[in-house]
């Protein structure tokens, strides 16, 4: 790899909400990320983090697995958005911790951000040792981007670090947590060039985020204490006949020539299911109804733009 200039995205990029330290248990809606940083367009390979039995395409998969990060907070799956823009703008073939850190800190206004700055850690400081250390690629990079096994890890200890803690959600503090439990290689690097231990900025990250209120944390189906552990939480699959109804659903959205899955994919499978379409006709729904009510729903497009010359 050779070192070269690179153009990134700004901190300011990430959306601002709350105050600082409100990723975890803010229960204010967070604006949706810029354009250039939506998941739907870098193709954040959510699939790729944990074995699944999904014998579905990628994309189902993917979705699947991102219906299990709901307790990801907004700005916790940005971090792994911001983190893919790093590894393709440095045309990194992968995503590691050393591209996670940069997207939370990415995000100054976050508890992980204010941790890691308070040794010194700043985004430009950090990028610059990731490319002293790495390099740049020589090519862009193209298409999903694997997580390594590192950084794999990292997103599952944030879990392990959020249960460990008491809270329900996951947020960007979490996430830096785990990449402390799981530094090294480049990271470790980055840390020792700012002389600066992992035990001592989880132990800032710990102090920042202070005594959690009850209030403010979202209430569990069931404790804590009684949720399953890490590996089985990320082997719970679709049963053969949710398989079915998410074929279905990918047949459609194939027949429209589109390449994802939306939701109206999977209602209007389900009118088509064996067990739920019963359940759908006695609430008076059925496909043809669905349809109606969809199409009553879509958004009226946009008048054509006059020309130039009136």
């Amino acid at each position: 790899m050779r070192e070269a200039n690179v153009a990134f995205g700004s901190p300011s990029s990430a959306p601002t909400a709350g105050a600082p330290g409100s990723s975890a248990y803010s229960r204010t809606k967070t604006p949706a990320p810029p354009a250039s940083s939506s998941v739907a367009a870098l193709a954040v390979p959510w699939g790729s983090l944990f074995k699944t039995d999904c014998r579905l395409p990628a994309r189902a998969c993917g979705g699947i697995l991102n219906y299990m990060f709901e307790r990801f907070t907004e700005r916790a799956r940005l971090v792994v958005v911001l983190a893919q823009e790093e590894a393709r703008a440095l045309k990194h073939g992968h995503i590691g911790t050393e591209h996670i850190l940069l997207g939370l800190l990415r995000q100054p206004e976050e508890i992980a951000a204010q941790a890691l700055e308070s040794f010194d850690i700043t985004l430009d400081r950090a990028r610059r040792e990731v490319v002293r250390i790495i390099g740049t690629g020589e090519e862009p990079v193209v298409g999903e981007m694997p997580f390594t096994p590192r950084a794999k890890k990292a997103l599952e200890l944030a879990l392990q670090e959020s249960r460990r803690l008491g809270h329900n959600l996951i947020g960007t503090e979490h996430i830096l947590l785990g990449v402390l439990s799981a530094a090294d290689g480049p990271t470790a690097q980055i840390f020792r060039e700012f002389e600066v231990t992992p035990e001592a900025i989880r132990a800032k990250t710990i102090e920042l985020i202070g005594p959690t209120a009850p209030s403010a944390v979202r209430p569990a189906s069931r404790p804590i204490a009684s949720l399953p552990p890490v590996d089985e939480w990320f082997r719970v699959g679709p049963s053969a006949n949710a398989r079915r109804v998410l074929m279905l659903a990918a047949a459609r959205a194939l027949n429209e020539g589109r390449s994802e899955i939306e939701p109206r994919d999977i209602l209007l499978a389900l009118t088509r299911d064996d067990q739920m379409r019963p359940v759908l006709a006695d609430l008076g729904a059925d496909e043809a109804t669905v349809l109606k009510a969809i199409e009553r729903r879509r958004p009226p497009e946009a008048p054509p733009r006059a020309s130039a010359e009136g």
